[in-house]
């Protein structure tokens, strides 16, 4: 997915007392809890926004990772869409032992972890679809509450 990238004239903290002043902190980014709301989580510079709105296609969550350093006298938000590529590295890893166990040929278990992770991969993206409309709002509410 696209890494996206927006210049604050805002620093760093007063961007995150606008995401606190403006999204509801929920650490678990939970989409089931209704209403029509920007949810986030914060980890030191990294910030994790959601959408739970009821924007057809899809229920669930699909946050914008951030992260935010300073920049001049502002800040840089920078941050994806992109799923957390640890789970597939993990299933890939699975694939290729699970190969070597049933006494597959080497090449063969790293062809098919190469391969296992490309699909994976491509899945994750494929899931992301559904949430375009989710990821707009969620770039237009950075571009309207946390840039100036």
């Amino acid at each position: 997915m696209r890494q996206h990238e927006f210049h604050s004239s805002l620093s760093p903290e007063q961007v995150f007392a606008r995401l606190n002043a403006r999204a509801t902190e929920n650490r678990y980014l939970d989409p089931w809890v209704g209403g029509k709301m920007f949810l986030y989580y914060r980890k030191e510079e990294r910030f994790w926004l959601s959408y739970t709105g009821n924007i057809p296609v899809a229920r669930g969550e699909s946050p914008f990772r951030g992260n935010v350093t300073a920049e001049g006298s502002g800040s840089l938000i920078t941050g994806t869409f992109a799923p957390n590529p640890r789970g597939t590295l993990v299933l890939s890893a699975l694939c290729f032992i699970s190969m070597l166990l049933f006494r597959s040929p080497l090449w063969f278990a790293v062809f098919g972890a190469v391969l296992g992770f490309a699909w994976l991969h491509l899945m994750a993206k494929l899931i992301q679809l559904p949430f375009l409309g989710r990821h707009k709002a969620i770039l237009k509410f950075i571009e309207d509450n946390l840039l100036n």
